[in-house]
């Protein structure tokens, strides 16, 4: 990664957690201990609401309540994991677009493009709070034609959601990636993931990557 590479992702991270911190500072229906509560969960995930509470020191019935609130203006989001609820950090809709329009100029300047910059605001606007591994080949995604194992972009374990990104030679043949076998080899492999991934419960989202800004994101499965 080049000095340039570094800085404007370094940069752009100071700038979103800011825009999501100054966001919600500004929400009124929110009192001050949801607020706290979510930047808890934005910076350092815990795995359910009691290790939240532990965490925070609220009683469980205190926490449910700032937990409900945030649900219901769109900054947490209770997933299930196992037969527990892992409360999430999100942002809303509105504040995502916000967001977008103040580094979209950054973005349109930068000295890279692409699966990094989606990777960005993928990252630190759609969940600030989630842990997510690069390239990752769990053993579930296993090629039966190679022995080998397939490769999510991004996959984001405790809350069972793996992100893709797909470039023109998903949808076709193209001038650097020519030829329809290689085309229907590849399609092949994507539907396998498809097919893999919904039978591990595992929500697969798919980004086509010329786009470059804050968007919601279509699901495969």
């Amino acid at each position: 990664m080049g000095v340039s590479h570094w800085y404007f992702h370094w940069e752009a991270r100071i700038i979103i957690n800011t825009l999501i911190i100054e966001s919600l500072a500004g929400v009124p229906e929110l009192s001050l201990a949801a607020k706290a509560i979510y930047v808890v969960s934005m910076f350092k995930q815990q795995p359910c609401i009691d290790a939240l509470a532990k965490h925070t020191d609220f009683t469980p019935r205190h926490l449910a309540k700032h937990l409900r609130s945030l649900q219901k203006l769109g900054w947490i989001d209770l997933v299930k994991v196992g037969n527990k609820l892992r409360p999430v950090a999100v942002v809303p809709r509105d504040v995502e677009t916000m967001i977008a329009n103040q580094i979209r100029m950054r973005v349109s300047i930068a000295p890279y493009k692409g699966e990094e910059t989606t990777a960005l605001f993928i990252e630190w606007i759609v969940a600030p709070g989630v842990r997510l591994i690069r390239h990752a080949r769990p053993d579930f995604l296993r090629n039966q034609e190679t022995g080998q194992n397939l490769e999510y972009d991004i996959f984001a374990p405790e809350v069972l959601w793996a992100i893709e990104y797909h470039g023109d030679q998903h949808f076709g043949p193209t001038a650097r990636y020519q030829g329809d076998r290689a085309f229907v080899e590849r399609h092949r492999r994507d539907l396998r993931k498809i097919q893999l991934s919904k039978e591990n419960n595992i929500r697969l989202s798919v980004v086509h990557n010329r786009i470059r800004g804050c968007c919601r994101i279509g699901y495969a499965s």
